[in-house]
């Protein structure tokens, strides 16, 4: 039962770092390019996600170790690892950038933006400070508030529905299609690159595929949802438009700006690609610099990420660069891993 519930909670967390697509890109940035064409690409761009994904539990399943032990015995060692915590640094002071404004713009728009980061860097400072598998326990915890959350929101949206919304179909060229489904492909490295820093287990794969498949459709559906009710123009102005149709939400007049309350699960999206990624770049440094003092560490990575995201801006390109520089370790990784298993041995 023990194994069981390990397998659940890593495949709930693989879930949560797919969906940080919400919030750290934002659906606009692809309808902008492919209109209501997007359903399609963001459906062609799961295909692509799927693929790599298997390439990432394919690495899992031969070496049977985590990413760290798995780049240990590689001669480009340090230079992976510099690459590493340098990349995810920056997407992690992106990231908390992004939910920082989110909060303060639909929650708590009285609290200024650093108060907001300062409590968020409290929060996964103390995730971080446990270990990867308290983090899977939370979001084990969380999934079923998120899917409770999603189908009030799906309940209280439906009767908004247009399928005429949706209309016209397939009205861009295929240079814009291929341009916008590459883009969603692009953006979602990151997230697929982290599950290769989940301690392994047997028989893991299974489910870390069936809640990615499930986080993939849970995509599709949002944005099927967004544009049947507010078109594809409005679905082009809101930056979240995903809160935007949570403000039509109103259960016998009695529950008003429930908006409000739904923008967690915004936050459930946000809060785990972040925690992961801090406490990779936390185990890179105590494990190479031979740090015992782990709490230091923490505190002193903590204290730098909420400074910088306050004083610098990372920007969606600078993002995007740091997917594809995590392509290109995945690539090599499973260039690795075929010379290892069919040519060494």
């Amino acid at each position: 039962m023990n194994k069981y519930l390990n397998n659940i909670e890593y495949g709930t967390l693989a879930f949560f770092l797919i969906n940080s697509f919400f919030i750290n890109v934002g659906y606009n940035l692809f309808t902008s390019t492919s209109l209501n064409d997007s359903i399609l690409d963001i459906l062609i761009g799961s295909i692509l996600i799927l693929i790599l994904l298997s390439i990432i539990l394919f690495i899992r399943s031969y070496y049977k170790k985590d990413l760290l032990n798995i780049i240990n015995n590689s001669i480009l060692k340090y230079p992976l690892l510099l690459i590493i915590t340098i990349s995810l640094s920056i997407s992690t002071i992106y990231s908390i950038t992004i939910i920082s404004k989110f909060i303060h713009y639909y929650i708590l728009k009285d609290a200024n933006i650093f108060t907001i980061s300062l409590t968020l860097i409290f929060i996964i400072y103390y995730l971080v400070s446990k270990n990867i598998k308290t983090i899977s326990k939370v979001s084990n915890i969380f999934f079923y508030i998120y899917i409770i959350l999603s189908f009030i929101g799906l309940i209280g949206t439906t009767s908004y529905v247009d399928v005429n919304n949706l209309k016209p179909f397939m009205t861009i060229s295929i240079s814009d299609h291929i341009k916008s489904i590459i883009m969603y492909f692009n953006y979602s490295i990151l997230p697929i690159f982290l599950i290769l820093t989940f301690p392994y287990h047997k028989n893991e794969h299974k489910n870390i595929l069936v809640f990615s498949i499930l986080s993939l459709i849970n995509i599709i559906i949002c944005l099927t949802l967004i544009i049947s009710i507010l078109g594809i123009d409005l679905t082009n102005i809101y930056i979240y438009p995903n809160i935007a149709i949570y403000k039509k939400i109103s259960f016998l007049n009695i529950l008003e700006r429930i908006e409000t309350f739904l923008a967690f699960n915004e936050l459930l999206n946000s809060i785990f690609i972040i925690s992961i990624s801090l406490n990779t770049v936390k185990h890179i440094i105590i494990t190479n610099l031979n740090i015992k003092k782990e709490r230091i560490v923490l505190i002193i990575l903590s204290i730098l990420i909420l400074f910088i995201s306050n004083f610098i801006t990372v920007s969606k390109n600078i993002y995007l660069t740091i997917n594809t520089i995590f392509l290109i370790i995945i690539i090599f990784l499973f260039i690795r891993t075929i010379i290892d298993k069919y040519i060494l041995n």
